[in-house]
């Protein structure tokens, strides 16, 4: 069934015929809207005379999209024949969404494509004989819209009814080829200008102001320009009690708070460089008015009787294994924050409405997305080089686009490439370090047996081991390299030799030499000459320590593997980083709590003029060996970071702080609420199956990799076919076709019952790119893990210095970090519980937390996270360390911050209200709930006697007092 309204039709079911209420005339438009389907081979658009029923009448304009050849074919039947096609290359693919239009002038068509001009199509047939339209093939037809007329320009009207709040004006148009400026004008009945919207592309801005008691006000010109010469733009304008809230094509652009009063405005204005092809006015619903309108309003919902959706059988296989509304309830009954007073159906407008400063994580975000988009400009990112007669640097370099955490155009795509842009850049203000590499104590430390009888409340037994590397454990290291590094230059300030450490010492990083960029990057400019860093040479200890290549590897600049060498390929960045002009290039780690600068030069490891290890599909893009290479070095060699899990790469490069769960080792209302007040406070997620000891990263018959991290990047609420179901979208970070194959994914029939609004608010795109949907008790079933990234404030502090973007937030975590060590030295390797003796030795740090009020469950607790990490494990592999395998437990103290540490006696009269299992991670973390008040983490080994350095992260609700007790 249809519904037409002023030359629009809804509800489409293809095939699709329709009649025009007059012949088409001069200066009128064809939009059609839709979503080709993920296997599509071709569908057409017809324009007929007299009937639509292909009865032998003439057809003025056939369009016939064609995914078998890659074209768009225009072509004429008349008289009972086709007349010559005119192809041109497609320009989108398979489960894309499209706009296509057609405006008709007195003697030719001009076709868009996604607004943009596609081709002028001559009349063969007189226009006024059109009468009839068909649209039919592999597609699904969203909207239909005829109208318009030619308006000249300037324009200038009245608006009789006056745009008051709650109602939107819509204006179509075309912004001519050569450009300069045009402005559109909101007139006030004082005889000022309520809002004057002028995109200059001269200056590449669009500037919005006011016209005052006849003066103009300042100037507001965040954002870029987003209209493009020579092609089509619609404009929606919302008149809103507090502002008017401005769309582009269909996206939301600004807001602009009203200067004049907004129920006296009563003409419009147009003037410039642009053609005019629609004006229109419309009434907003109730809820457009009251909240942020959504930039699709206007788009028709695609029918819910398409005969994909009517096979659908009245009992579904992926039917939940338990009802959604009673899951998420449970799960914030469990979170607390007073979700537990809510029903189901607020709860994700509820989290929404807490938590809009971190809205750039969940899909329910009011625009976060596309105001990162608004930092992106196109660039080429080009490496320079010396010219050896002469000494000139040709080329640049310029930005940094280095992860794809997202899917394609969602908000955490964006962000996540924004956010690690600091990694190359070093334009962030907080304090970086010069890199250190580790050098080990000559001796290392023996590790005693304790004797002492153990309590009668014993600690419990270590977990099974867990492998440093994936499956296979790191070969024993031999004695000593048999050559030695190139001793490192001395710097122009030679630093004071550092002390011989003692043999019970643990281990300590040794300053070698500092590594000023700039300095370095100085010498090579005076010197005419491309850098080669001495402290990770190109050579075989760089690569492995236990084991030689097996093959001969050549170190090759990027110059010298391809021609054209570039960072980024097709990069979109305005944040200019010129590096590599002199084969020198600077990285940032988080790297124990500290942020340090990792300098290398760009030699890379090749065999057969090939890169051996990490690279991007495009042969001339080389961001990723090159970070892959800061990292080796970080760690000392390729080998040491082969293997390891996600989770830790990912906090080096983040300075997150990770939880690791298994999706069957909690209820689903416990895991569900995990995941919302992650996206509560802006959190990461990456998920897994277990990999496959036979076969790595194998292909599962769902289309999941075994083996394989994937991103959680969104949650959503939706009513399917079975009622109300919670999807998370994720994505796989190869972006190809490896994508779920079971119930709502890309093309799946589940995807029928919703509307097509909501389908293109939740961003859904059925290409081959990584990217899905799942129902959550699907996802629950068939991955295994889960890891989730926190931020604290500090981070959140770094990313508004980096985008310009304000990511304050009352939701984020408060947080504490402290150092530690456990010594035989000083008497802090005490061991676990089990030795009760010895156990009160160990590191004591306390937390105080006091509840705000808001953050509080209805059980009176809050959220606490608590991590302890290891350092220089992983960078001493080489020399035969391993992760100890470590521990803590939480216990509640009385009264206010203790002034000592607490003995044995308290120990052996208090157990821990919450404790970890010992296992042999680089780092371990707890979660758990707990009433405000006073705490003390009490970090150990399993063993006694066992020495390392440690660093302790706590991150909690409401306010937090931390530190360690003495």
């Amino acid at each position: 069934m249809t519904a037409e309204q002023d030359g629009t039709w809804y509800g489409l079911v293809v095939p699709y015929r329709g009649h025009l209420k007059e012949p088409i005339k001069p200066g009128q438009t064809l939009i059609i809207q839709g979503l080709t389907t993920k296997e599509a081979q071709r569908f057409t658009i017809n324009l007929h005379n007299k009937s639509a029923d292909f009865s032998g009448n003439d057809i003025p304009l056939h369009i016939s999209i064609r995914f078998d050849e890659s074209k768009a074919v225009f072509n004429t039947f008349s008289s009972g024949q086709w007349g010559k096609e005119e192809k041109k290359k497609l320009p989108f693919k398979r489960g894309d969404n499209f706009d296509i239009r057609a405006r008709a002038h007195d003697n030719k068509f001009d076709v868009f494509i996604n607004r943009k001009p596609f081709l002028e199509y001559t009349y063969r047939l007189p226009l006024n004989e059109i009468t009839h339209f068909s649209v039919e093939g592999d597609l699904f037809l969203s909207k239909i819209h005829w109208s318009g007329k030619y308006y000249a320009v300037p324009h200038e009207t009245g608006i009789p009814s006056g745009f008051t709040p709650g109602k939107r004006l819509l204006i179509f148009g075309q912004v001519e080829k050569k450009a300069k400026r045009f402005n559109i004008n909101l007139l006030h009945k004082s005889g000022d200008i309520a809002l004057h919207f002028n995109p200059r592309f001269d200056e590449k801005v669009i500037v919005r102001n006011a016209l005052t008691l006849g003066a103009w006000g300042k100037e507001e010109r965040e954002g870029k320009n987003v209209f493009e010469k020579g092609a089509l733009f619609d404009l929606f304008i919302d008149n809103t009690e507090e502002s008017f809230k401005i769309f582009i094509n269909n996206q939301y652009y600004a807001d602009f708070v009203h200067r004049l009063g907004a129920h006296e405005i009563h003409g419009l204005q147009i003037q410039g460089d642009v053609d005019i092809s629609g004006i229109q006015m419309e009434t907003l619903s109730e809820n457009h008015v009251n909240n942020e309108p959504k930039p699709q309003v206007d788009e028709p919902e695609i029918s819910a009787n398409t005969d994909v959706v009517a096979q659908i059988n009245d009992k579904d296989e992926h039917a939940p294994e338990v009802q959604m509304e009673g899951l998420l309830t449970r799960s914030m009954e469990t979170f607390g924050h007073g979700f537990d007073q809510l029903p189901f159906h607020s709860l994700f407008g509820h989290i929404e409405n807490e938590s809009d400063a971190v809205d750039f994580h969940r899909f329910f975000s009011r625009g976060f997305g596309q105001r990162h988009q608004e930092l992106f400009d196109i660039s080429n990112h080009e490496f320079r080089h010396i010219d050896p007669k002469s000494g000139k640097i040709h080329g640049c370099i310029k930005g940094c686009k280095l992860f794809n955490f997202g899917g394609q155009d969602n908000s955490l795509n964006d962000f996540g490439k924004k956010y690690l842009e600091h990694i190359v850049s070093g334009k962030c203000k907080r304090k970086v370090h010069p890199f250190v590499p580790y050098h080990p104590c000559p001796t290392q430390p023996k590790e005693v047996e304790d004797k002492s009888p153990l309590p009668e409340e014993s600690a419990p037994k270590p977990a099974p081991a867990a492998p440093p590397a994936p499956t296979k454990k790191e070969p024993a290291v031999p004695p000593a390299p048999a050559k030695k590094e190139p001793a490192a230059p001395a710097p122009a300030k030679k630093e004071p030799a550092a002390p011989a450490p003692t043999p019970k010492k643990a281990p300590e990083p040794v300053l070698v030499v500092d590594s000023p960029y700039i300095q370095k990057r100085k010498e090579c400019l005076d010197k005419k000459k491309l850098f080669e860093d001495p402290e990770f040479p190109a050579n075989d200890s760089s690569l492995y320590y236990t084991k030689t290549p097996g093959k001969p590897i050549k170190w090759l600049r990027p110059g010298e593997i391809v021609k054209d060498p570039k960072l980024i390929a097709q990069a979109e960045s305005r944040f200019e980083v010129v590096q590599g002009e002199l084969g020198i290039f600077r990285f940032h780690f988080w790297r124990y709590g500290k942020w340090v600068e990792v300098i290398i030069d760009d030699r890379l490891p090749t065999y057969n003029g090939e890169l051996i290890f990490l690279h991007s599909n495009s042969k001339n893009e080389f961001w990723s060996a090159l970070v892959e290479k800061a990292y080796a070095k970080l760690f000392g060699s390729y080998e040491a970071i082969d293997g390891g899990m996600a989770s830790e790469a990912l906090e080096d490069f983040t300075g997150g702080l990770i939880e690791l769960y298994g999706t069957q080792e909690k209820p689903p209302e416990q895991l569900m609420g995990l995941i919302l007040k992650g996206f509560e406070k802006g959190s990461f997620f990456s998920c897994s199956i277990d990999a496959d000891p036979y076969s790595r990263e194998a292909q599962e018959a769902n289309g999941l990799i075994r083996g394989h991290a994937y991103s959680i990047t969104a949650i959503k609420q939706v009513k399917g076919p079975k009622g109300e179901t919670v999807l998370v979208r994720i994505r796989n970070p190869w972006g190809d076709s490896h994508e779920w194959k079971g119930a709502w994914s890309d093309s799946s029939p589940e995807w029928n019952s919703l509307p097509q609004n909501e389908r293109e608010q939740m961003q859904v795109r059925f290409l081959a790119d990584g990217e899905f949907w799942m129902a959550f008790d699907d996802f629950i079933r068939e991955f295994k893990k889960i890891e989730i990234c926190h931020f604290n404030p500090e981070i959140f502090d770094e990313l508004d210095e980096m985008t310009g973007v304000d990511l304050s937030a009352e939701e984020v975590w408060t947080s504490y970090e402290g150092d530690g060590v456990w010594s035989r030295k000083t008497g802090t390797a005490g061991g676990c519980r089990n030795y009760i003796t010895t156990f009160a030795n160990n590191p004591q740090h306390y937390a105080i937390t006091v509840a705000d009020g808001k953050n509080v469950g209805s059980d009176g607790k809050i959220q606490i996270i608590s991590a302890v990490m290891q350092k220089y494990r992983r960078e001493g592999r080489k020399n035969g360390l391993e992760d100890l395998t470590i521990g803590f437990g939480v216990y509640q103290v009385d009264g206010p911050k203790p002034t000592k540490k607490l003995d044995q006696t308290f120990f052996q009269t208090h157990r821990s209200i919450a404790n970890t299992t010992f296992t042999n991670l680089r780092e371990i973390t707890l979660h758990f709930r707990a009433p405000p008040g006073t705490y003390a983490i009490i970090p150990s080994t399993f063993e006694q006697y066992q020495e390392g350095e440690f660093l302790i992260r706590i991150y909690s609700e409401g306010k937090l007092t931390a530190g360690e007790l003495k």
